[in-house]
C-alpha cells in the first residue's frame, strides 16, 4: 500500500484556491458555497488556478505524510489525498471482507467481520463487515476516533460497499461515502464529504463526487475519473472532470499524456494536462521531476508562459 500512497502523493491534482455564491449542492453533509460560473482563465489568476487544478502545497504533502514521506511538511486539501487514503482503504480492507465472506463461525447467507486497530500516533479505527456468501455484496462502516497517522489526524464515519465475484473470489468494486470526515494537522483542518467509487487494479479507477470545506471555503469535484497504475519503477495517473473554485468558478480538466512519476520521487517527470475555462485554457507540462510549465491561452491567443518548480506547489 505504501508504494501505491506515494503515487497518490505524487499525483496532486485539482484542489483547493480560494467568494461569493450560493449553495448549490451537497456531498455527504458538506455545502458547495462558492462560484457556480464557468472559470475564465487569465494570467491574473491562471496560477491560482492551476494550483488547484494541480494541487497546492496544501493539499500535496499530506499524502507524504500518508505515504511516510516527509511528515513536518504535511498540509491539507486534496482530492487526490481522498481518492488515495481510499484507494489504500480499499486494499486495507480487502482481507477482512474476504474473512467475513469465508467466515465459518456461522451457517447463515450473511457473515459479519469486526475489528479495529490504533494509529501510529494515537486514536483508533473501528470497523464491522457484512458479507452476503450466496451474492457477494458486503457493506459496513469504519468509525474514526481521533485516529492518528503520521501526525495526521482523522474524525468521522466511512460507510463503504461492494461486490466480491463469488467465482473467481475478488473484489469487483468498492464505494465509499464520507461523512464530514475532517482531517486536522498543525491547527490546519479540512472536512470532506462525499462518494467514491472504486474498480480495477491496474488501473485502479476511481470515480469522485465531493466537497472540500476549508477556511471557511468550499471546492467541489463532480464526475471526476481518476486512474492510477502502480508500476514496478514507476506509476502513472490521469485524470478527467470537473473542478469547481471558490472564487472563480469550474473548469474542466483532460489529461492529454499520462503523467509519470518514479517510485523515488515526489514529483511527475512526464506528462500533460489542460485545463478550460470560459474562451479560456491553460495547459500544464512537466519538464521534470522539478520543473512543470504552464501556458494559458484566452481567445485562441497565448497570453502567458510561466515555468515553475514543483516544490513550490
Amino acid at each position: 500500500m505504501k508504494r501505491i500512497l506515494t503515487l497518490f502523493a505524487l499525483a496532486f491534482l485539482l484542489t483547493s484556491c480560494g467568494g461569493g455564491g450560493s449553495s448549490v449542492s451537497s456531498a455527504g453533509g458538506v455545502d458547495y458555497t462558492g462560484n457556480t460560473s464557468q472559470a475564465t482563465i487569465s494570467a491574473s489568476n491562471g496560477s491560482i488556478l492551476t494550483s488547484g487544478a494541480l494541487g497546492n502545497a496544501s493539499s500535496t504533502q499530506v499524502f507524504a505524510s500518508q505515504s511516510e514521506k516527509g511528515a513536518e511538511e504535511a498540509k491539507f486539501s486534496n482530492h487526490m489525498f481522498v481518492s488515495g487514503l481510499m484507494a489504500g482503504l480499499k486494499k486495507d480492507l480487502e482481507n477482512p471482507v474476504m474473512d467475513a465472506y469465508k467466515s465459518e463461525s456461522a451457517t447463515a447467507a450473511m457473515e459479519t467481520y469486526t475489528d479495529s486497530a490504533t494509529g501510529n500516533c494515537g486514536g483508533s479505527a473501528a470497523y464491522s463487515i457484512s458479507a452476503d456468501t450466496t451474492t457477494g455484496i458486503f457493506s459496513g462502516t469504519i468509525t474514526l476516533s481521533d485516529l492518528c497517522e503520521n501526525q495526521v489526524k482523522v474524525n468521522g464515519t466511512v460507510s463503504f460497499s461492494g461486490k466480491i465475484n463469488i467465482t473467481t473470489e475478488k473484489l469487483e468494486y468498492f464505494d465509499f461515502n464520507l461523512n464530514r470526515v475532517n482531517f486536522t494537522q498543525n491547527g490546519d483542518s479540512a472536512t470532506i464529504g462525499g462518494t467514491l467509487h472504486i474498480t480495477g487494479s491496474s488501473p485502479i479507477v476511481v470515480t469522485a463526487n465531493f466537497v472540500v470545506e476549508e477556511n471557511s471555503k468550499t471546492y467541489k469535484l463532480q464526475d471526476t475519473t481518476i486512474k492510477i497504475w502502480d508500476g514496478v519503477s514507476y506509476g502513472q495517473f490521469e485524470l478527467s472532470g470537473r473542478f469547481y473554485d471558490h472564487d472563480y468558478g469550474y473548469v474542466d480538466v483532460v489529461t492529454n499524456t499520462r503523467f509519470k512519476v518514479s517510485n523515488s520521487s515526489y514529483w511527475p517527470y512526464d506528462g500533460k494536462l489542460t485545463i478550460t475555462g470560459n474562451n479560456s485554457s491553460a495547459t500544464i507540462t512537466a519538464n521534470n521531476s522539478t520543473t512543470y510549465t504552464v501556458v494559458i491561452t484566452e481567445n485562441n491567443t497565448v497570453t502567458d508562459t510561466t515555468t515553475h518548480n514543483w516544490s513550490e506547489l
